[in-house]
C-alpha cells in the first residue's frame, strides 16, 4: 500500500512578551513539489522563540520588535548603553572590531559571530532595530546614563555561573596518547540519567560501536590518507558483526580511482560495491553502509546508491543518491545530490516522492527522527508524525555540524581555531536548548554520532599536532559520556 505523507509542519512555539508598540509577524508560505505540500508556520505569538529562552543573558531582549524610550535607558550605565546598541548587531551574527565588545559578546550563549564587520548589511535590521540603534546611539554620544553598577557586568556573573555548572570530565586514554590529556580539558553537564536503548532497527557502520556496554572497532592509530580507517567500517547488529574492507584498487587517468568494498558478516561476504572517485588515493570514495533486517543500503557522493537484499542480489540503484537518512515503516528517505529529500519503498526504491529542498546537509536518522538543514535553520524530521519542525537557525552557510540523539538533538559550534567548541542538546520540538559540553584546547571538532549517552567527535589541535607513540597525530576521535564523565580517546590519525 502506497504510503500517504501528510503535510509537513514548520513550527515554531513559544511566547512573546506583549508590549506596547510592538511589531508582530504572521507568515504562511506553501511549497508544491511532486506530491507533497510543505506548509511554513509561524504563530503571532511565537515570533521570538529563541530570546524567550535567553532574556537573562540580553540587556534588552525585545529591542528587535519594541521602540526603546528614555525611561527604558535611564537606570543603567553609559557603557551598558554602548552595550545594548550593538546588541541588536550581536542578534544578527555581527562580529565586532572593538575588542571589548567582541570578548564580551562572544562569551553569551546566544551568539554566534559569523559574519566580519565589513561585510554586515545593515538592511539585514528592520525598521525597529535600525530607530533603536540610531535612538542608543545618540543617547551615548550625549553621555546618558547613570552611576549604577553595569547590568552587562552582571549578566557575565549569570553566564559564568551557568559555565561553572559543568563538571570536569575524567580523560579514559585507551591508546595511550597523553598530549590530548594535557591540553584537552573537557567540561559537561551531567544526564538526568541513563539513557534506555532499545536494539536499533537499523545500523550504520562507521569507526566505533557499542557491543555488551563495551567501545568496539577502530580503535587506536592509522598513518595514512582517510579511507575509513583504511577502508574497515564495522558495526554489531542483531548479534552478528559487520565489517566493510577495501579488496581491491585500480588507478585510471586524472587521479580517477576505483575501489572494490566488500562487505562481510562474521566474517562471510555478503555484498560488494564499486567505488569510483576522481580524488587521489580513493580519499572520498569509502561508501556510507546502513543495515536494516531485510535489505543493505550502500551509498555514496559519487557514485549513488546500491540496495541488496541478504542474499547479496542488487534490488536497486539510484544514482542520484547522496546518502540514505532513515529506513522506517517501510519507507527508505535518502538525499539527493542537488539536496532534495525523497522517499521511495524499501528495497526496490519505487514510487519515488519529492518532499523538500535541503541545502544538502543532513543527518541520519536515530530512533524515529533525522536532521536536515536548509538556508531558513535546522529541521528535525519526524517519522511518525511526517512533520518537520524548526529547531535551530542555521550557524554557518556551508553546513552546520548537527547528529540526531535519541531523545533530542545536538548541535556544536565553534570558530576555526578559536580553542573552544561547545556541544548544545536541542529538544526535537525545539523548545528547550542547554549546553551540555564545552572543549577547550583544540582547534575545530565535528560531531560523528550520537549513541545512547555517548557523544563521539573528531577534533584536531591548536598550536601544533598531538605527539603519539606512533608519531605526531593531526586528528583525534574520542567519546563523552554525559551520564558518566567520561571523555574515551579512542583513535588518532595522520594524513600525508
Amino acid at each position: 500500500m502506497k504510503k500517504k505523507h501528510a503535510v509537513i509542519k514548520r513550527i515554531v512555539g513559544g511566547k512573546m512578551k506583549q508590549k506596547k508598540r510592538m511589531f508582530v509577524i504572521s507568515a504562511t508560505a506553501m511549497l508544491l513539489t511532486a506530491s507533497i505540500t510543505q506548509t511554513v508556520t509561524i504563530p503571532v505569538e511565537a515570533t521570538e522563540l529563541q530570546q524567550t529562552q535567553d532574556d537573562q543573558y540580553y540587556l534588552f531582549e525585545d529591542s528587535s520588535y519594541r521602540l526603546l524610550e528614555y525611561e527604558d535607558i535611564s537606570t543603567i550605565s553609559t557603557a551598558d548603553i554602548r552595550i545594548a546598541k550593538n546588541e541588536i548587531y550581536a542578534r544578527h551574527g555581527r562580529k565586532f572590531s572593538s575588542e571589548d565588545l567582541q570578548q564580551y559578546f562572544s562569551q553569551l550563549p546566544w551568539y554566534q559571530g559569523t559574519i566580519e564587520p565589513d561585510q554586515f548589511d545593515e538592511n539585514s535590521l528592520n525598521e525597529i532595530e535600525r530607530a533603536n540603534v540610531n535612538f542608543l546611539d545618540q543617547e551615548y554620544q550625549k553621555g546618558t546614563g547613570a552611576y549604577n553598577a553595569s547590568v552587562a557586568d552582571s549578566i557575565l556573573l549569570r553566564v559564568k555561573g551557568q559555565s561553572e555548572a559543568l563538571q570536569i570530565a575524567v580523560i579514559e586514554d585507551k591508546i595511550g596518547m597523553d598530549s590530548f590529556a594535557q591540553r584537552v580539558t573537557v567540561q559537561y553537564k551531567p544526564a538526568d540519567g541513563k539513557i534506555d536503548e532499545e536494539e536499533p532497527a537499523t545500523v550504520y557502520l562507521g569507526d566505533f560501536y557499542r557491543k555488551d556496554g563495551e567501545i568496539c572497532g577502530n580503535i587506536g592509530y592509522r598513518l595514512g590518507a582517510d579511507r575509513i580507517d583504511g577502508g574497515n567500517a564495522s558495526a554489531w547488529y542483531n548479534g552478528h558483526w559487520y565489517e566493510s574492507v577495501i579488496e581491491s584498487e585500480e588507478y585510471g587517468d586524472y587521479y580517477q580511482t576505483s575501489l572494490l568494498y566488500g562487505l562481510y558478516e562474521d566474517g562471510l561476504k555478503i555484498a560488494w560495491c564499486w567505488v569510483t572517485d576522481e580524488m587521489l588515493n580513493g580519499w572520498q570514495g569509502a561508501p556510507e553502509w546502513l543495515l536494516t533486517e531485510n535489505f543493505i543500503y550502500a551509498s555514496d557522493y559519487n557514485n549513488g546508491l546500491n540496495v541488496f537484499d541478504r542474499n547479496g542480489n542488487v534490488t536497486a540503484q539510484v544514482s542520484d543518491c547522496q546518502r540514505v537518512l532513515a529506513v522506517y515503516n517501510g519507507f527508505v528517505y535518502y538525499m539527493t545530490k542537488d539536496g532534495m529529500l525523497m522517499c521511495a519503498e524499501e528495497g526496490t526504491m519505487a514510487a519515488q516522492q519529492s518532499l523538500f529542498q535541503t541545502n544538502k546537509f543532513a543527518a541520519g536518522a536515530v530512533g524515529t527522527h533525522f536532521l536536515y538543514q536548509t538556508e531558513e535553520g535546522i529541521y528535525a524530521y519526524d517519522l511518525e508524525t511526517n512533520l518537520s519542525t524548526k529547531i535551530s537557525d542555521s550557524i554557518r552557510e556551508w553546513g552546520d555540524d548537527f547528529v540526531a540523539g535519541l531523545d533530542c538533538a545536538y548541535i556544536g559550534q565553534s570558530e576555526y581555531n578559536s580553542g573552544q567548541y561547545v556541544l548544545e542538546s536541542v529538544s526535537y520540538d525545539g523548545l528547550e536548548r542547554e549546553t551540555v559540553c564545552t572543549i577547550n584546547g583544540i582547534s575545530y571538532a565535528n560531531l560523528l554520532k550520537a549513541e545512547g549517552n555517548l557523544i563521539y567527535l573528531v577534533a584536531g589541535p591548536i598550536g601544533g599536532d598531538f605527539e603519539s607513540p606512533e608519531g605526531n597525530m593531526n586528528e583525534v576521535k574520542f567519546a563523552i559520556d554525559l551520564e558518566d564523565g567520561i571523555t574515551y580517546v579512542l583513535g588518532a590519525d595522520w594524513f600525508p
